[in-house]
């Protein structure tokens, strides 16, 4: 699954996002990227703790990783379809700090902080420590070039939605997250 996306992720890398106006390969990235946002554990383990079910007898646990692929196949598809009406922004960090990853690697930035479903889609998936992606609604503007509190704002969404693990290159900015209290890594 994952592999449909390494095409798109080199060229996201060079700076170029032309494969999401081409049918198949936006097909696949799409997918690849719903999948990636769906499949973590946090999720599962989030529909797994979903209270009783309409269907007496019936366990999340059992049925999550299906239920998980259904609605990734679901959320994949209604964004293909839309997918006019967003677009793909990338993200320079020219700033001393790196952006981070977690076990949630892509991040509705809209679904962060609150129980209430998000309004709006606002995908952030960061690339390297250096270029980050967003997948979001035309109108929404964004500036390409970060300042390091936005750097700091984005990485501090994805430290909140990590699960278990957070990654860096810098080992000496992870250890500055988790004694800000940040996080326990």
């Amino acid at each position: 699954m994952e592999e449909g996306l390494v095409p798109a992720i080199d060229s996201m890398l060079d700076g170029k996002i032309e494969f999401y106006r081409e049918n198949d390969s936006a097909q696949k990235f799409i997918h690849a990227i719903c999948f990636q946002y769906m499949r973590t554990k946090k999720m599962r383990e989030g529909m797994e703790a979903i209270g009783p079910t309409p269907v007496p007898g019936s366990d999340m646990k059992r049925c999550s990783t299906l239920y998980m692929l259904i609605s990734t196949m679901r959320f994949a598809d209604s964004l293909y379809r839309r997918r006019d009406q967003f677009k793909i922004v990338l993200l320079d960090n020219k700033t001393a700090i790196p952006f981070i990853t977690g076990d949630q690697p892509i991040i509705n930035v809209h679904a962060t902080g609150s129980e209430a479903p998000p309004e709006r889609l606002e995908l952030f998936y960061p690339l390297s420590p250096k270029r980050a992606m967003t997948l979001l609604e035309l109108a929404t503007e964004r500036s390409t070039a970060l300042s390091i509190n936005e750097v700091q704002q984005f990485n501090e969404l994805i430290l909140w939605n990590s699960y278990e693990q957070v990654f860096s290159n810098s080992r000496g900015y992870l250890v500055g997250l988790r004694m800000d209290g940040s996080s326990e890594l």
